[in-house]
């Protein structure tokens, strides 16, 4: 008695038609979900996911124009110069992560 399964498929995947497929495409450029295009058009969801994943449009992000970057560009180098004011607490030795000696003990700034 043989009982390993056959590593044959049990279905073939059907290619889409193209017509078909660039009708999908083009319907999903007026900003429609994948469901509203499958039910319009007859086709399974899954089949319209994967004809939109193929053309690079799975997500309605992929729709929207890419927006440039907005960068500062200014004449001197010195333009944007920024200083901190903010008066610290003096430090009267450095630490053990400076020092390396672990027996360094010290509560901090004064």
């Amino acid at each position: 008695m043989n009982t390993h399964k056959n590593a044959r498929l049990t279905f073939a995947r059907r290619l889409i038609a193209p017509a078909t497929a660039l009708a999908i495409v083009v319907v999903r450029r007026h900003r429609l979900t994948q469901a509203r295009i499958a039910a319009s058009l007859g086709v399974p969801k899954r089949t319209d996911g994967r004809v939109l994943a193929r053309g690079g449009l799975s997500h309605l992000k992929d729709l929207d124009p890419i927006v440039p970057l907005v960068r500062y560009e200014h004449a001197a180098a010195g333009d944007l110069l920024h200083i901190d004011i903010k008066k610290l607490r003096r430090i009267q030795r450095p630490s053990h992560r400076v020092t390396g000696n672990r027996r360094d003990t010290f509560d901090g700034a004064v």
